[in-house]
């Protein structure tokens, strides 16, 4: 009903390029009000909507608004790049680019302003299928993003057959990295094996100047 009555609502968590202070980019995240006027939880949003057919027009919706938005960001004179979190369901439509290169086209969006994450267990459940589809969205200039770095289950095999631009550094180990010297480590070594791959890192979780 929320879909159908354009109740819901996306909003941005922004990215800060640690060199520069400046925000670079932004990651779309889904946001509903219940009917009492309470805000419902996006997780179990995203939870119900991954079990059923709602999670295809959920991700259309939440695409088309966030380049609707990324068009009046570069009106207004912003010249960064949105993420967009994909569903693991989606990587089994062979229609998936398609569907991005006509949102791209509806809002005339330079392809390498948008990246689309999903995370490490919607890569391996079929890894030769996801990775086709991600090559396809990658030839066209879109950026790929591998989110939650670290908790899944890919291997160095795996990750070095991805076409991946990105990976996200999963706010477990960041949020503990300054009283964690086992966390600090683990984020060192996948910063590393990242920049090897001439991959762009970035670490969710940092919500202050010290971390």
């Amino acid at each position: 009903d929320a879909i159908h009555d354009n109740k819901i609502e996306v909003v941005y968590q922004p990215q800060i390029e640690i060199a520069t202070g400046a925000c670079v980019s932004a990651e779309a995240l889904l946001r509903m009000e219940r009917r009492d006027g309470t805000q419902a939880s996006p997780m179990v949003l995203v939870a119900i909507a991954e079990r059923t057919d709602i999670i295809h027009p959920l991700t259309k919706l939440i695409l088309a608004t966030a380049l609707r938005h990324l068009k009046d960001f570069e009106r207004a004179g912003w010249p960064g790049s949105l993420s967009v979190n994909l569903s693991a369901r989606l990587l089994a439509i062979d229609e998936l680019p398609d569907l991005v290169a006509q949102s791209l086209g509806t809002w005339d969006i330079d392809p390498s302003r948008l990246t689309l994450e999903i995370t490490e267990t919607g890569f391996v459940s079929d890894m030769k299928r996801s990775a086709g589809l991600l090559r396809r969205l990658r030839d066209m200039g879109v950026r790929i993003a591998m989110d939650d770095f670290g908790t899944g289950y890919s291997s160095l095999v795996q990750f070095r057959e991805l076409p991946l631009n990105e990976v996200k550094l999963d706010k477990l180990f960041v949020q503990n990295m300054l009283i964690n010297a086992g966390d600090r480590q683990i984020i060192k070594s996948m910063i590393d094996i990242a920049a090897n791959f001439g991959m762009h890192t970035v670490a969710e979780g940092v919500e202050d100047k010290p971390t």
